[in-house]
């Protein structure tokens, strides 16, 4: 074969093979719009709920070789309190993100966490973690009691099996004994 043939097909090569990594770091996007009421259990007392309105809309961007990410808005409606971030940008690692709070104090952003995310791969079954504000200004959740809400989901009973289903995604979370 002549040496031009072969540098040919060399620099095809090497071009499909650029091509075809770009191609594999562009991400499938999703238009998120999600605006119904829910309800906030808090896991393992039966007796609690709590109605509230939940709005996520924004774009879902899943991609193959780097972590995927959420941007938009979430907002979380109840008669206890009312969570609103209005740019969020959320990194998934296996399903699951951070759902950040913007706290301006004293002209100092600082940022603490409401809650996690956890999503299916298509952004279609949402659970999301409340974590429950300590007097020093974190958050923490627990499995024992802690308050939790899913989308799409009728009653206590569905919220649990999404949950289920959502945690096995993540270590720490799929040894929860879901009540």
């Amino acid at each position: 074969m002549s040496k031009f043939k072969m540098n040919i097909q060399k620099y095809f090569f090497l071009s499909l093979l650029v091509i075809l990594v770009g191609i594999l770091m562009l991400p499938m996007s999703k238009k998120i719009n999600i605006n119904e009421g829910s309800t906030i259990y808090r896991n393992t007392d039966t007796t609690f709920s709590e109605e509230c309105t939940i709005s996520i809309k924004g774009r879902y961007y899943n991609y193959l070789l780097k972590r995927d990410k959420f941007e938009g808005e979430i907002f979380i409606l109840s008669e206890r309190f009312t969570y609103e971030n209005n740019s969020l940008d959320v990194e998934f690692v296996d399903g699951r993100g951070m759902l950040d709070i913007d706290l301006n104090v004293e002209a100092e952003t600082k940022f603490s966490t409401f809650g996690d995310i956890i999503i299916d791969e298509d952004f279609d079954e949402v659970l999301i973690l409340i974590g429950e504000r300590h007097e020093n200004g974190g958050t923490s959740w627990s499995g024992s009691d802690g308050k939790f809400m899913t989308i799409s989901s009728l009653n206590r009973a569905k919220s649990i099996e999404i949950a289920i289903k959502l945690s096995q995604q993540t270590k720490w979370l799929s040894t929860n004994n879901w009540k």
